[in-house]
C-alpha cells in the first residue's frame, strides 16, 4: 500500500527479541517443558491452546509462559530452572553480550572482528590458530546462507571486510591462511568476483611466511 511500510512486517529488533526469548526456552529444561514434549498432540490441543489477539499485524506474547502478565515486549529477563538456572537466570535480553553469555560457542562476524583487533600472532600461536579455525567455520556458514539467499547484506559486507583484513596481513599470518581467507572472500562476493578471480588465476599478494 501507499505511505508507511507493511503493517504485517515485524521490525528487525522485534525478531531479534523473539529469537532471544526462544533461546531462553530452548535452554530451559524444567519439568513443565518435559511434560509438554511428552504429551500427544490431542492432549496439547485440548489443554494448552488458547485464542491470541492480533494487534496492528503483530501477534501477542506467544513465547511467554506467564498468562495474564505483561506483553512480551515488556519481558526483559527469563528465569531458568534445572541445571541452567544458576548460569543464565540473570541474563537480560537487552544485554549487548546476550548471545555470548547464553551461547558462548556462537561465532559472529563482530566477535571475530573484535578478536582480530587485539590478535598478535607472534605472541600467541594457539589463540591465532583458534581464531583461524573459527573464521573458517563462520565463512562456511555464511556461504551456505548466501547460497540460500538468507544472508543479510550488512552481515555479508562486514564478513567481506573481515576476510579482506585477514587476507592482507601477510606479515602476521602464514601465506596459506591469507590465501584461504582470500578464497573465502571471493566465494562470498559472488559470481562477478569469482569469475574475475578464476580468469586471473591465484589472487595477488606475496604470501610471506613469518620468520
Amino acid at each position: 500500500g501507499e505511505g508507511g511500510g507493511d503493517p504485517n512486517k515485524i521490525a528487525t529488533s522485534e525478531v531479534e527479541r523473539l529469537l532471544k526469548q526462544g533461546a531462553y526456552y530452548l535452554l530451559n529444561d524444567d519439568e513443565e517443558d518435559k511434560r509438554f514434549c511428552e504429551d500427544d498432540i490431542e492432549k496439547i490441543l485440548a489443554e494448552r491452546t488458547r485464542v491470541r489477539l492480533v494487534e496492528n499485524g503483530r501477534t501477542a506474547d506467544w513465547l511467554s509462559k506467564k498468562r495474564g502478565k505483561k506483553k512480551e515486549k515488556n519481558v526483559t529477563k527469563a528465569r531458568f530452572a534445572g541445571g541452567s538456572a544458576s548460569k543464565f537466570e540473570d541474563v537480560d535480553v537487552d544485554d549487548p553480550d546476550f548471545w555470548k553469555k547464553v551461547m558462548p560457542d556462537l561465532v559472529s562476524v563482530d566477535d571475530l572482528a573484535s578478536r582480530l583487533k587485539t590478535l598478535d600472532p607472534e605472541e600467541d600461536e594457539e589463540v591465532t590458530a583458534t581464531f583461524l579455525e573459527d573464521l573458517g567455520k563462520l565463512a562456511k556458514q555464511l556461504q551456505k546462507l548466501d547460497r540460500q539467499q538468507r544472508l543479510p547484506p550488512q552481515e555479508r559486507d562486514k564478513a567481506l571486510k573481515l576476510l579482506l583484513q585477514v587476507s592482507v596481513r601477510e606479515d602476521d599470518f602464514e601465506a596459506a591462511a591469507c590465501a584461504q581467507a582470500n578464497r573465502w572472500m571471493v566465494a562470498l562476493e559472488g559470481s562477478r568476483r569469482g569469475k574475475r578471480g578464476a580468469a586471473g588465476g591465484s589472487p595477488g599478494g606475496k604470501g610471506r611466511h613469518k620468520h
